[in-house]
């Protein structure tokens, strides 16, 4: 049996992390850099996918809840590497504004 508490701080912990990175993207000098804006959209549609893939869990019946939370894990996983894209994006566009301005 799962604590919801702990499920619910753990999704709000992501939630953050990822409302931060986008409130970095919408700043003027990254909010009209190409990667940063395919990178945005590629972590939104992975958000997305991990919404889906709890509230899939959550539906399951608890003989298949081993399968369904490992595909959360997984999502999770992917959800990290679009925002670790996302953050190097802001580190490539950084640099770009810093070679553009000398």
């Amino acid at each position: 049996m799962t604590d919801n508490r702990s499920e619910e701080a753990d999704l709000t912990a992501i939630k953050a992390r990822c409302a931060l990175n986008y409130i970095i993207a919408s700043q003027p000098k990254f909010a009209r850099n190409p990667r940063v804006i395919a990178a945005v959209a590629d972590a939104k549609a992975s958000e997305a996918a991990l919404d889906a893939a709890v509230a899939e869990a959550d539906a399951e019946p608890w003989f298949r809840m081993y399968g369904a939370y490992r595909h959360v894990l997984d999502v999770c996983a992917e959800l990290d590497k679009s925002h670790a894209a996302l953050r190097a994006a802001f580190e490539y566009a950084e640099t770009g504004a810093a070679s553009d301005a000398a």
